[in-house]
């Protein structure tokens, strides 16, 4: 049709990452990941073009027993939406409690002594919308703490700066949920820029421990095979979640059954859960409380132990993988 614009479609990774395989992925990228969260990595970087040697993409994974995070930097959603021609730019800034205690919005992470920052805002244009796609979020839902609850350095150092990270990508994401409704920032799962990996060919991955975790060693992994749980009876609902997941998986071995979830953890969920079109408290908990074979559904996240939530967090990512396979 004349005066169309044709895209060129990009589906090469090697394009990006010359020979990209699992192996590369075990040695150079993060060791502790498993074939599952590999894989899934692989798909994310071919899908989206990203290349983790250009600090496009992490794989982070602390331990062999932890929950995997995939995230991007925050100027991939930017760079993403600029190649599409219905892209406007966008505007952002922090959200402001000023000296009159007044709330002001303002663009850029400006902000003087005795001001308090209570969030951040973006708004994103296409040329194709008449309404902008804007999104504010609180600080305190995403500012990143240390495991004793104190605010870590980056946040308490650059606050503005960090929150306004947030809602740019989110503001991104909404705008072009089939260009960018895959990609988080580590930000949205409280961890640090400066916490990120480093990965380099020919390198072990340097993987920075995150502040106040010093001294933290990853629990043993168990042996496939060394404890065979009853499997569960109980179906899937017509959300599509696979139930007795948490029956069917062995207890991580150095892992406190008690421990409650962590911040992250929850964000995470909430996240995956979101992304799976369920928006009401109790589509939540009845789908996680499937997934998990509670005989009762759960009354929030919050009260997962972190076993659990690492159990809910992988099942939901499958889940997330499948349904997008689907589409």
């Amino acid at each position: 049709m004349a005066g169309e614009v044709v895209k060129p479609q990009v589906t090469d990774v090697t394009r990006y990452v010359p020979n990209l395989t699992p192996e590369i992925v075990k040695k150079y990228i993060n060791q502790n990941a498993n074939e599952q969260e590999i894989y899934f990595f692989l798909e994310l970087c071919k899908s989206q073009q990203l290349n983790p040697f250009m600090k496009e993409a992490f794989l982070i994974k602390y331990g062999q027993n932890d929950p995997a995070s995939m995230v991007v930097a925050y100027q991939v959603f930017i760079k993403r939406a600029e190649k599409n021609p219905t892209y406007n730019g966008f505007k952002a800034g922090i959200i402001v409690l000023d000296g009159d205690k007044k709330i002001t919005y303002r663009e850029g992470a400006f902000y003087v002594e005795g001001e308090q920052i209570l969030g951040g805002w973006c708004e994103v244009y296409r040329k194709d919308r008449s309404t902008p796609y804007r999104i504010e979020v609180a600080f305190n839902e995403y500012v990143g703490r240390k495991s004793n609850g104190d605010v870590t350095k980056t946040w308490r150092e650059r606050p503005g700066t960090m929150i306004r990270k947030v809602p740019i990508a989110q503001a991104h994401r909404d705008a072009y949920p089939d260009d960018l409704g895959r990609l988080y920032l580590p930000e949205e799962f409280a961890r640090d820029e400066e916490a990120l990996p480093t990965y380099e060919m020919g390198k072990a991955p340097v993987i920075p421990v995150p502040e106040g975790m010093q001294g933290f060693r990853a629990p043993t992994q168990v042996q496939p095979g060394a404890q065979k749980p009853a499997q569960s009876t109980a179906q899937s609902t017509g959300n599509g979640a696979t139930a007795g997941a948490a029956a069917a998986q062995p207890a991580a071995a150095g892992t406190e059954t008690g421990e409650l979830a962590t911040e992250p953890q929850v964000k995470k969920i909430a996240i995956c859960l979101k992304e799976l079109g369920l928006t009401t408290d109790d589509e939540k908990h009845e789908y996680a409380s499937v997934i998990l074979a509670k005989a009762e559904n759960i009354a929030s996240i919050k009260d997962l132990t972190k076993r659990e939530a690492s159990t809910l967090i992988e099942a939901l990512v499958k889940n997330i993988a499948a349904a997008g396979a689907k589409k």
